[in-house]
């Protein structure tokens, strides 16, 4: 067993069988182990349950400051992973990609005329190819939903 693997079965407790093969072989990479420490500890201040931390432990290879400017950036966009804990464990998933691919998906969403109500309140879109939520969106309107209606329930934009 591998250093990175003692200290995320430590880490992690019984949630370390959550990890993916995929997960852990890109951790492996990482030589710091301190700063995987450091990024376990600031996920679980932020609410980051052990199990969503293993479900997502690529999360780990990032520092804190680069977690912290990804938070930041989803804030500017009107995204606020807040203070509940089930929304940031929904939520963790969009920490792990960058600025500029959020901010692209963004634009796209909206000149395709994705009302931001709906990008807002289910921000996980951010993370899916803009062409298949605009797929989506065309989709339920050609079936007469009414825009408000898919901001009411923007979860629709992601089936």
């Amino acid at each position: 067993m591998s250093m990175v693997e003692v200290i995320l079965k430590e880490l992690l407790k019984e949630s370390f069988s959550l990890v993916s093969k995929f997960n852990l072989s890109f951790i492996k990479r990482s030589k710091d182990v301190s700063g995987i420490r450091n990024t376990s500890k600031f996920l679980q201040e932020l609410g980051v349950k052990r199990k969503i931390i293993a479900t997502h432990a690529a999360l780990l290879c990032f520092n804190q400051k680069t977690l912290q400017k990804r938070i930041e950036h989803l804030k500017k966009l009107g995204i606020d992973l807040g203070i509940l804990q089930n929304k940031i464990n929904t939520n963790v998933y969009l920490l792990g990609l960058n600025s500029k691919t959020i901010d692209i998906h963004y634009e796209k969403m909206k000149r395709a005329g994705i009302p931001l109500e709906a990008i807002k309140s289910n921000p996980l879109l951010l993370g899916r190819k803009p062409e298949t939520v605009q797929n989506n969106y065309n989709l339920l309107r050609f079936l007469g939903i009414p825009q408000n209606k898919i901001s009411t329930f923007p979860y629709l934009l992601s089936l």
